[in-house]
């Protein structure tokens, strides 16, 4: 039986309640009592590159005009560098193996520390072994296209083989927009002459957009991802997100990687709460729940079930704010399809677990618990490198 104070699922407030849940993924004799939490379903992080979560920025001549820039300008960074130690990135075709996938496995770490359920790895697609590889969700149908400038330099088809693919019925996603400049600015002109303004497409980042290209995308049901850490790091500018909730466009919030953005979805939203502090909490939690399940064709993913939950330490009476209020040591249980993958060591001992698949660290004086074994993960790189490399989103790194 769980029991908690209060019970978020969804952004709409009627749907909050005190609640008693039977679990059946539970040992037979086991209460968990989380007092003094909300419980949440797990978050969206709606973009995400899994592979390219290495640490520091890569951000050695910020802010530039455009992202192709910064692409190429990246190559040369510190940071990429110390990372072609580990892995040299000679084309992300496959991913499923070796130390392309190791660091893909951290991406999703920094992901499950922040509460998130299911990310959206904006790479080329992959086999099922590289989606069966993690401990959460790895969106799996989807097209993609890198840009409209660098179209699919990464790997993956041409843009029209990819939309076509597509066929308005899996999601169509691809940087656009991504600076300052006219060839940036032009990005929307094209897409719209191409015929990609339909509702499956999501568009990421879309800081050129003028009121009226937002207002185009809202009329045609187009997903705009905003990411503002990582647009501010990088241009200095972001989205025009009075605009896009004026219009109701469907919004998302996405981390970005490492490289550019935020070191977690639990920073980002902060930074977008510091950035824009008249958007209600609640709205923003609707960019990390409900609005992705839209843009990614999930709205019947989730069920009112136990099956997947997260549960924060409670530090403010509103639900909403509790979240930006919260780390990864606020999490006391994390759930994810009848397993548990992180929390609070005392909750996992009532599960009937093999305990052999967990790796216990202290944080802050907690004993807490993660599925998998990340720190090998951290260690296979120490070892490529020659000394340790910390990344701040391993709370024990």
């Amino acid at each position: 039986m769980l029991r908690a104070d209060k019970v978020v699922f969804g952004y709409n407030k009627s749907a909050k309640k005190d609640i008693d849940f039977h679990s059946k993924f539970l040992s037979d004799d086991a209460d968990i009592i989380l007092k003094n939490s909300y419980i949440y379903p797990p978050f969206i992080n709606s973009h995400d590159h899994l592979v390219g979560n290495w640490l520091p920025v890569a951000l050695d001549h910020a802010p530039y005009i455009n992202s192709h820039i910064w692409v190429e300008d990246m190559k040369r960074s510190k940071a990429y560098l110390e990372r072609n130690k580990y892995w040299i990135n000679k084309g992300m075709t496959d991913l499923s193996s070796g130390a392309e996938l190791s660091l893909s496995k951290l991406g999703v770490y920094k992901n499950l520390f922040s509460g998130v359920g299911i990310v959206q790895d904006h790479a080329p697609n992959q086999n099922d072994r590289y989606y069966n590889s993690f401990p959460i969700k790895v969106i799996k149908n989807y097209r993609q296209l890198h840009s409209i400038e660098l179209e699919n330099w990464w790997g993956g088809k041409s843009l029209e083989e990819e939309w076509s693919s597509a066929s308005s019925k899996i999601p169509f996603i691809l940087h656009i927009g991504e600076g300052i400049d006219p060839k940036t600015a032009n990005e929307f002109a094209f897409a719209k002459n191409y015929g990609i303004l339909k509702e499956n497409v999501v568009f990421i980042h879309a800081i050129s957009f003028t009121k009226n290209e937002i207002a185009e995308c809202a009329k045609n049901g187009v997903t705009l991802c905003w990411c503002p850490k990582s647009n501010i790091n990088l241009i200095g500018k972001t989205l025009d997100i009075e605009t896009a909730l004026k219009e109701k466009v469907n919004l998302v919030l996405g981390t970005d990687s490492s490289f550019s953005g935020s070191v977690n979805l639990f920073e980002e939203l902060r930074f977008a709460h510091k950035l824009y502090p008249n958007i209600p909490a609640e709205m923003l939690f609707k960019l990390i729940y409900e609005n992705p399940k839209k843009a990614f064709f999930l709205e019947n993913y989730f069920s009112d079930s136990t099956d997947s939950f997260l549960a924060l330490d409670k530090t403010n009476e509103n639900p909403y704010k509790n979240i930006l209020e919260s780390n990864y040591d606020k999490i006391s249980l994390f759930v994810w399809k009848e397993r548990p993958i992180l929390g609070n060591y005392d909750n996992l001992k009532l599960f009937d677990i093999d305990f052999k698949d967990y790796f216990t660290f202290y944080s802050n004086g907690k004993k807490k618990f993660v599925f998998g074994h990340p720190e090998l993960l951290n260690q296979e790189i120490d070892n490529a490198l020659g000394y340790h490399k910390k990344l701040a989103y391993l709370p024990f790194s």
